[in-house]
C-alpha cells in the first residue's frame, strides 16, 4: 500500500508539471440494455435520450473530477476554451478530437478508436460527446474534465469505451497526429528522478524534450465493477489493451 500511495503521489507531482492533460482511456464492461421507445416518440428524442443515459453512466467514475458543460457548438466540432487549451470534440466519429496548448501554440489531434468511425458525435445534456448506436457493441463517450487537485484545477480530455458484449475488441487504436519534434514516452522510458515509479501513463515530449503533456493510465472495469488489467503499447500509434 505505500507503494501505491508514493506511485499515485508522484504521478500527481508530475501532472502539475504539465501545460494539460490530453486523454484518459478508460473501459467500462456493461449489459445494461436501453429500454424501449414509448408511444408517439420521435427519432431525434430516442436517440438524444440513449446519449443522456450513456453519458449519465458516466458520471459514475468521475472521482473528485465534474464534466465541463460549458460546451460551444460550431461548424465540425463541439468547442471548450479555457486559458490554458482549447478543446475540440468532434461531430464524426472519423474527425480528429483535438486540444490546443495556448501558451505553447500547439495543436494535438487524436483519432477515437475506429469502432465509432461511422458514428456522429452526439451532445448528451451533461456536456459528454456520444458516439455510437445502442445496438454497437462499443461507445465511446468523450468529456472535458475539470479536475481538482489541492485547490488547483487541470483539464483533462477523457474518452470512456463501454464495451457492451463479448464481441467487442481487447484493443483499441488511437493515433495522435503531433507538431514535428514531438513524441510519446512511456513512463519507464522517461529518465528523470522518478525513474524507481512506474504509473502505467504515458507522457508527451516537445521538440526540446519537455513534458508538455498526459495520457493517464488506462483502466477497466468489468460489468460487476472489478478492475480489468489494462496497459497502453507504443507501436508508432498507441493502443489500449486488455
Amino acid at each position: 500500500m505505500k507503494e501505491l500511495v508514493r506511485n499515485v503521489k508522484k504521478f500527481k507531482m508530475r501532472t502539475r508539471k504539465l501545460i494539460g492533460t490530453i486523454l484518459s482511456a478508460t473501459m467500462i464492461f456493461t449489459s445494461t440494455t436501453v429500454g424501449f421507445a414509448t408511444i408517439n416518440e420521435s427519432s431525434q428524442s430516442i436517440v438524444q435520450r440513449i446519449v443522456n443515459q450513456e453519458a449519465v453512466r458516466s458520471e459514475k467514475y468521475l472521482n473528485n473530477s465534474k464534466i465541463d458543460d460549458a460546451i460551444k457548438n460550431s461548424t465540425n466540432a463541439y468547442v471548450i476554451s479555457n486559458s490554458n487549451e482549447k478543446f475540440k470534440l468532434p461531430k464524426r466519429g472519423s474527425s480528429f478530437v483535438s486540444v490546443t496548448l495556448n501558451d505553447a501554440g500547439s495543436e494535438i489531434k487524436m483519432t477515437l478508436p475506429k469502432e465509432v468511425e461511422k458514428s456522429k458525435g452526439v451532445l448528451a445534456d451533461n456536456g459528454s460527446v456520444v458516439y455510437g448506436s445502442p445496438n454497437d457493441s462499443v461507445v465511446v463517450t468523450t468529456q472535458v474534465l475539470e479536475n481538482f487537485e489541492e485547490n488547483e484545477v487541470l483539464n483533462s480530455l477523457r474518452t470512456l469505451v463501454t464495451i457492451k458484449n463479448e464481441t467487442a475488441p481487447t484493443q483499441y487504436l488511437y493515433n495522435f497526429n503531433m507538431p514535428d519534434g514531438y513524441k510519446m514516452v512511456k513512463d519507464y522510458d522517461l529518465h528523470d528522478e522518478y525513474d524507481e515509479y512506474d504509473c502505467g501513463a504515458v507522457f508527451i515530449l516537445n521538440q526540446n524534450g519537455d513534458i508538455v503533456s498526459t495520457i493517464e493510465p488506462a483502466w477497466a472495469k468489468d460489468a460487476k465493477g472489478e478492475q480489468v488489467k489494462t496497459e497502453y503499447i507504443i507501436r508508432e500509434k498507441l493502443y489500449m489493451s486488455f
